[in-house]
């Protein structure tokens, strides 16, 4: 079986506005969108660091990369910004609750993900990266998706 009709909703209102007309109305999908964009700007920031991770980064740090239109520049910081307005919160706020839920689940993602650190760098194994177009979008989800693609290798839901 497949996911229900609220999981699809929700996966697809993450890309609002970028590949998806769906829009998030629920706060858990309101902070997926605002989110996603973040995540991908705080781990490119967090991979620039000696650590290579997000434990010793600070809300200064990212500030200032946040700032910095050439850095990480495919991820949307209007998107960010928006994200937050539809959560009602600062974009402080957002930063902060979303590097410190980053860093509380650092390890387990990595492990996860099959990251692996060798001599200071970082090397990924993702199994795939799937795109969503916009028309076809909930179809193939549906489709695609099952429960168990969903789990991880402890085999805890995502």
């Amino acid at each position: 079986g497949g996911v229900g009709e609220d999981m699809i909703y929700s996966i697809c209102s993450h890309a609002y506005g970028i590949c998806s007309d769906v829009e998030p109305k629920h706060e858990m999908e309101k902070v997926l969108f605002a989110a996603d964009e973040l995540t991908g700007l705080i781990w490119s920031a967090a991979l620039m660091r000696p650590s290579k991770s997000t434990m010793d980064m600070e809300l200064k740090s990212l500030k200032k990369k946040f700032k910095d239109k050439r850095f990480a520049a495919g991820c949307s910081r209007d998107v960010i910004k928006e994200g937050a307005e539809r959560l009602g919160w600062e974009l402080d706020e957002l930063l902060d609750k979303t590097l410190e839920a980053m860093r509380s689940c650092e390890a387990s993602v990595a492990e996860g993900m099959n990251i692996q650190k060798v001599s200071n760098a970082i090397f990924v194994v993702a199994p795939f990266n799937y795109e969503i177009s916009n028309e076809l979008a909930r179809e193939e989800i549906k489709s695609k998706l099952s429960v168990s693609w969903l789990k991880n290798n402890n085999n805890n839901v995502l």
